[in-house]
């Protein structure tokens, strides 16, 4: 209260800033900064693949999502040992009747 009266009669509206609120500003940054180096140097505690954050993200761009035009066909051509060009035996006219 006092500062802003101060303040108000050099004509500026903020209060002036004493000494203590120098120090504890500095206190506040020498904080910070400690609190920086242990997360940087903590390494691979701090890491983002350690606490599954983006499990949902990865869950969006799995394989599967999208398209698949080139694996949609693999499970069915690796059934037929990936064979290409050749045709398919004729059937028996008796086998598909008696089933």
């Amino acid at each position: 209260m006092v500062r802003e009266q101060e303040a108000s009669e050099r004509g500026g509206t903020r209060p002036t800033r004493s000494v203590s609120d120098a120090d504890a500003e500095a206190f506040i940054f020498r904080r910070a900064d400690a609190l920086l180096v242990d997360f940087l140097l903590a390494g691979s505690e701090n890491s983002p693949s350690s606490d599954n954050w983006s499990v949902k993200a990865i869950r969006r761009k799995t394989t599967g999502t999208g398209r698949m035009r080139y694996l949609r066909h693999v499970p069915t051509r690796f059934k037929s040992n990936f064979r290409e060009g050749t045709e398919a035996a004729p059937r028996k006219k008796g086998a598909a009747a008696a089933s």
